[in-house]
């Protein structure tokens, strides 16, 4: 703490924890996807300077990319907690570092099951369909881009952490009460 009054400088903690509202929801999204932004930043800085690609293309193709990713996190997070709001709980945001969720109270395994396949299905859901949408429009990098965003959300159901872990403890739950 003396360094940082020292050095002047301010961070925010990597552990963040409020309570569900639509405000807190999107910061702790785009407190969480901060790297993201700035790597996506760094990508297009080198795809410009290599001319990959006309320096338009790739930001209107970036900006696609992390507005849809954005959204599509939103999405995704409403439907957990409308699920979970659904069982009378009422959920917590968590932020620590690069993970962002949801905390709340054991649930029915029913319930777990189908928030922790509502989420992730509905995020992917949103991404194929403006996926199917732009490419309707001949623009096939950016329905390109939204399809790898709705991959990520169907890979967040392997059984690792987050969506996956819940799922598969709620299964092993119904299935040993």
């Amino acid at each position: 703490q003396a360094a940082q009054l020292c050095l002047a400088i301010n961070y925010t903690p990597l552990f963040w924890r409020r309570s569900v509202t639509a405000r807190y929801l999107l910061l702790g999204i785009l407190r969480a996807t901060l790297p993201v932004w700035v790597a996506t930043f760094f990508v297009c800085l080198l795809f410009i300077g290599a001319g990959f690609a006309p320096a338009l293309v790739v930001i209107r193709t970036a900006l696609f990319g992390m507005l849809l990713f954005v959204c599509s996190l939103y999405i995704h997070e409403i439907t957990h907690i409308i699920i979970i709001r659904s069982q009378c709980a009422e959920p917590m945001i968590l932020q620590a570092g690069l993970r962002f969720g949801l905390i709340h109270r054991t649930l029915l395994p029913r319930t777990e099951i189908a928030s922790s396949l509502a989420g992730p299905g509905l995020g992917g859901l949103c991404c194929i369909g403006v996926s199917s949408l732009v490419f309707a429009s001949h623009l096939e990098l950016l329905a390109l881009c939204g399809l790898v965003i709705a991959s990520f959300h169907i890979l967040g159901l392997l059984p690792w952490y987050g969506d996956g872990a819940s799922l598969q403890k709620a299964l092993q739950k119904r299935r040993n009460p």
